[in-house]
């Protein structure tokens, strides 16, 4: 079996794609998938942080397709703008609400950090 993994920028488009093949569906993507996250995690460190991976077995989509996602949240004081960016990442199924979860998560990193009147809003 066969699976691949494609690296893609922010606005989609594929930086790179990584092949495997396995015994079985599931270790062939789960293969594939694991060396596009770690470059990936590899370029989020060096600041390219919109950057996720799909999995797709070979054939083309398939219901199921697994998507990273990440959403950055902005903590903000009325009198000095933005004072600092939080990022949170998911992973999960495509249309499963993946960037919502994503959210949540740095939505919950920018929460424990406020103080007096400070907020929290999601980046556009």
């Amino acid at each position: 079996f066969n699976c691949t993994a494609d690296l893609h920028r922010g606005n989609g488009s594929i930086v790179r794609t990584f092949r495997s093949s396995g015994v079985n569906r599931g270790q062939a993507c789960k293969t594939a998938r694991q060396l596009c996250e770690r470059e990936a995690s590899r370029m989020r460190r060096r600041g390219r942080t919109a950057v996720y991976c799909t999995t797709e077995p070979r054939g083309g989509n398939r219901p199921g397709t697994l998507v990273t996602r990440s959403c950055s949240v902005e903590m903000v004081s009325p009198r000095f703008g933005v004072q600092q960016i939080f990022q949170g990442y998911a992973t999960g199924t495509a249309g499963s609400g993946v960037r919502m979860k994503a959210c949540y998560n740095a939505m919950d990193q920018c929460l424990v950090n406020i103080f007096r009147r400070q907020a929290c809003r999601i980046k556009q």
